[in-house]
């Protein structure tokens, strides 16, 4: 019979069967626990302080960011953005000149899974100015505000307009999920 089967006796099936379960136990033991799901956060706040050039005068000051997204793989956050930004009297700004931004924002994520996250986003809005003879005016704002984040800490290096005026407001802050 050339194309016969070869018989295995029920002792070697036995044995063939332990040495399969032992197989499928041993890599089901090595096998690195599952990760569990990272929690999604839909929330975020972000706070920093940043210098402002305005005028090419120095100033300084400080962002809160409100951000948020409506399901884990979207990469688009929407929110609300304050702050205080303060540059004295100087030969570009003839009067102390305070502002606290009111904006909305929107920031689109490159990267989301990366550790080191690109991202773009833009605020508009208005800014409520205090300046330095007691004048109170309502200004614009709008900014373009590129940036990195890693872990908890980010970076924006903003360029904009600022009662038409072009303004640079470096930011490195952190922020917090919510969920």
């Amino acid at each position: 019979k050339p194309f016969s089967t070869p018989q295995i006796s029920p002792n070697a099936k036995s044995k063939l069967s332990h040495l399969l379960l032992a197989c499928a136990s041993l890599f089901i033991v090595t096998q690195p626990p599952a990760r569990a799901a990272e929690p999604f956060a839909t929330h975020r706040l972000s706070v920093g302080p940043s210098i402002g050039f305005l005028n090419w005068s120095l100033g300084m000051g400080g962002t809160l960011t409100y951000t948020y997204r409506k399901d884990p793989g979207s990469r688009f956050h929407f929110g609300a953005e304050s702050g205080f930004l303060h540059w004295d009297a100087s030969t570009d700004n003839p009067a102390e000149i305070t502002a606290l931004p009111i904006l909305g924002t929107a920031t689109y994520l490159f990267n989301p899974g990366a550790r080191i996250k690109a991202y773009v986003g833009a605020s508009v809005g208005i800014a409520p100015t205090w300046l330095g003879g007691g004048t109170i005016e309502f200004d614009t704002m709008a900014l373009l505000r590129p940036g990195l984040e890693f872990k908890y800490f980010y970076f924006e290096p903003r360029v904009g307009l600022y009662d038409f005026n072009f303004v640079i407001l470096p930011t490195v802050g952190v922020y917090i999920d919510l969920l």
